[in-house]
């Protein structure tokens, strides 16, 4: 199930919520947002006959969205520690309770065509206030870890740590499928797309590594379909961000959590179909008027526990010896490969990888 930006916040923020508190946003600033809650709830009360929320261009309710996501205060407010914390999270719960109304606008949220309009027509209230949210649970994440950093029991510090930084990279990539499927949308301005990913992608390392191999592979889909849409150098900049993850982790330079045997097949499967490449002799001699061959090798592989290549043979070939040949330099180029989890049992671990070849 994808999560609403009003789970995903929430989520966070209860992670934080029963330990005493301590905030470095400026309390003026946390106040300051919440009484602009209050005027926005009041403002929108008096407009609601016109069927329409108020925009950031109206006069009157523009300073008062632009005080309740107050992205600068909570910039400001970095490295964040724990004072004043209780009241920042009921500001960013009233804050991204206004956002859902702009997001999800009565049964837009059933509504395709009416949430791709709404996304249009509050695109600069979406921007802004999804930026916001983004920032903010970023430091919510900060003072969670603070928290968790004074607990005395060495082993209950390192479970805390370990199953709150997979609560909060899951709360946060979250968010991710709002970000994207705005940034998706070809109405949807360049410069607010702009704002959100680049928001995103420089708060993303901060919830890294709690991330899993799903998560990485679905943030770099998203990446490559915005890339292919929306041919910009400066957002490209940021999705490539995304893209050199997603080779980080198959390379082993970031760690993530490998939940099971099918996340680790995954992993390996996807850092063969990096390494793999369409035989140059094929290419070369097929005739410009010919299509180029098309097969599927599978290779034997034999892995240790921490991953290195015992073995590899060839199980079943294509018919075509060079892409049987490209398939066993593949793997052998490829290792070693990620470490087995946990849930894999044996010192080594035997696989059947397919291998496929298109021109």
């Amino acid at each position: 199930m994808r999560m609403t930006a009003g789970r995903a916040l929430l989520l966070v923020f209860s992670l934080s919520a029963s330990v005493p508190a301590r905030a470095d946003v400026p309390l003026a600033a946390i106040r300051d947002g919440l009484a602009a809650s209050t005027e926005f709830a009041a403002y929108a009360k008096e407009t609601e006959a016109s069927q329409a929320l108020p925009p950031l261009s109206d006069p009157r309710a523009g300073p008062i969205l632009r005080r309740l996501w107050n992205v600068e205060a909570v910039l400001a407010g970095r490295p964040q520690g724990t004072t004043d914390m209780d009241a920042f999270l009921t500001w960013g719960s009233a804050a991204n309770a206004i956002l859902t109304r702009y997001t999800n606008d009565g049964d837009a949220a059933r509504n395709k065509e009416k949430l791709q309009r709404n996304f249009v027509r509050y695109q600069d209230e979406m921007a802004l206030g999804y930026t916001f949210l983004i920032r903010s649970m970023a430091n919510v994440r900060d003072a969670t870890f603070v928290r968790a950093g004074h607990i005395p029991d060495p082993a209950e510090k390192e479970r805390i740590f370990r199953s709150t930084r997979v609560k909060l990279a899951g709360s946060f990539v979250g968010t991710a499928y709002w970000v994207f499927r705005m940034a998706g949308t070809p109405e949807f301005g360049l410069e607010n797309t702009r704002k959100l990913v680049a928001a995103f992608v420089d708060e993303l390392p901060r919830f890294q590594e709690g991330l899993n191999v799903g998560q990485v592979m679905q943030l770099a889909k998203f990446a490559g379909e915005i890339a292919s849409m929306r041919p910009d150098p400066a957002l490209r900049g940021d999705l490539d961000r995304l893209l050199q993850l997603r080779r980080d982790v198959v390379d082993g330079k970031v760690a993530v959590t490998i939940a099971d045997m099918a996340e680790w097949q995954r992993l390996i499967q996807e850092k063969l179909r990096l390494r793999t490449r369409y035989p140059a002799a094929l290419k070369d001699q097929a005739d410009k008027n010919a299509a180029r061959p098309s097969g599927t090798s599978i290779v034997a592989m034999r892995l240790d526990r921490q991953g290195n290549l015992v073995e590899a043979q060839l199980a079943t070939g294509s018919g075509i010896a060079a892409f049987d040949e490209a398939a066993l330099a593949a793997v052998r180029g490829a290792a070693p490969f990620p470490a087995a989890p946990d849930d894999v049992k044996g010192e080594s671990i035997a696989l059947n990888v397919p291998i496929m070849f298109r021109p």
